[in-house]
């Protein structure tokens, strides 16, 4: 499955304006439409956490639109470098309120949309700091439905970490 990188920013004061909003319905619903028409099969949104406000409305509104166009979505979790000190607490916060509000069975949205991998919910991770202990980070994985399990991949000197079994996501899965 090919999947694009999504940024969820547009129509918001604090960004850029590019004559569009991302809380637009119609603007999703075409956008969905193109990346089709490209053989794209899933956004990967930027996601901060619930931080972002207007990037997490984004997500929700987005996940409705993938849901009934049957499309596909997951997070880039983009990690806060403002948490000195707490930054395992924050993650952990935050995935969980991912996995509450976005992927889990208690999501009140479209959470099927959410891509899985031998139905486990797939979240890339963009790291910004060497603090987090994401040994810790995985356990709270352990303790979702359908389990996470963990596949880390070194990108020059980022750390990519993908929440999936050991195998990448194909269009098999």
């Amino acid at each position: 499955m090919l999947l694009a990188i999504y940024q969820p920013w547009f129509g918001n004061g604090e960004h850029i304006n590019v004559g569009y909003s991302c809380h637009d319905p119609i603007v999703l619903r075409q956008q969905i439409a193109r990346a089709r028409e490209l053989n794209i099969g899933g956004f990967v949104v930027n996601w901060y956490g619930e931080r972002k406000q207007f990037e997490d409305q984004t997500l929700t509104m987005l996940q409705q639109a993938a849901t009934e166009s049957d499309f596909k979505m997951a997070v880039q979790y983009d990690e806060a470098v403002d948490q000195a000190g707490g930054t395992t607490d924050t993650v952990i916060g935050e995935l969980q309120y991912l996995y509450d509000h976005h992927i889990g069975p208690k999501a009140d949205h479209a959470a099927a949309a959410y891509l899985r991998y031998h139905g486990r919910p797939v979240i890339f991770i963009f790291p910004k700091t060497t603090e987090t202990d994401w040994d810790r980070v995985l356990r709270l994985g352990a303790t979702w439905p359908g389990r996470l399990g963990a596949r880390r991949q070194q990108l020059g000197r980022r750390l990519s970490r993908l929440f999936l079994q050991e195998h990448d996501v194909t269009s098999s899965g």
